[in-house]
C-alpha cells in the first residue's frame, strides 16, 4: 500500500539535486554550503545522512572524486612534468594600433616537488617514510596499553 500524506523534504528538495549536490562536492563545498543551498536546516541534513543510505552514500562518491583528483595533481607534481605555455608577440605601429604578430610556444618543465613526494611517501610507505619512526613505536605501545586498560575496566563493570 502507498504511503499516504505529503512527501517528505527529502524526496522532493534533496533527491531531484543529486546532480546538484555531487557538483557542488566536486568544486570543494562544505556540507554546510550544501544544507544551505538546499534550503534544509543542519539538522534535517544530518538526519537525513545518518538514516538515508542513499544520501551518505552520495556525499561519500563526491568527497571520493576530488579526493582522487587532489591525488592525481599531487602524484603529477611530485614526479615533475612537462607543460606548454605561449606567449604574444605584438607589435605598436605609428598610428597607435596594436597587432599580434605571433605566438611562441615554449615547452618548460615542472621539476619535482619534494614536499608532494614526501607527503605522498609519508601516507603510501608509512614504516620506511616517518618524521620519527620511534614515536610511530610509542603511539601504537600506548594505544595497546589504553586498549587493555580499557578491557579491564568493561570487564570488571560487566561483574
Amino acid at each position: 500500500m502507498a504511503k499516504r500524506g505529503r512527501k517528505s523534504a527529502y524526496d522532493t528538495i534533496v533527491k531531484p539535486r543529486f546532480d546538484d549536490i555531487l557538483r557542488w562536492l566536486r568544486n570543494g563545498a562544505t556540507e554546510e554550503i550544501i544544507y544551505k543551498n538546499l534550503g534544509i536546516s543542519k539538522n534535517a541534513f544530518y538526519q537525513y545522512k545518518k538514516e538515508i543510505q542513499e544520501f551518505n552514500d552520495l556525499l561519500k562518491k563526491g568527497r571520493e572524486s576530488i579526493v582522487e583528483e587532489l591525488r592525481g595533481i599531487l602524484m603529477k607534481k611530485a614526479r615533475g612534468f612537462e607543460y606548454k605555455e605561449y606567449k604574444r608577440v605584438t607589435k605598436v605601429e605609428n598610428n597607435g594600433k596594436t597587432t599580434v604578430q605571433s605566438i611562441e610556444e615554449y615547452t618548460k618543465q615542472a621539476l619535482p616537488d619534494v614536499a608532494a613526494a614526501n607527503l605522498l611517501l609519508k601516507n603510501y610507505d608509512k614504516e620506511n617514510w616517518s618524521n620519527d619512526p620511534r614515536s610511530d613505536d610509542l603511539k601504537k605501545a600506548e594505544f595497546e596499553l589504553k586498549k587493555k586498560a580499557f578491557d579491564k575496566d568493561n570487564w570488571e563493570s560487566d561483574l
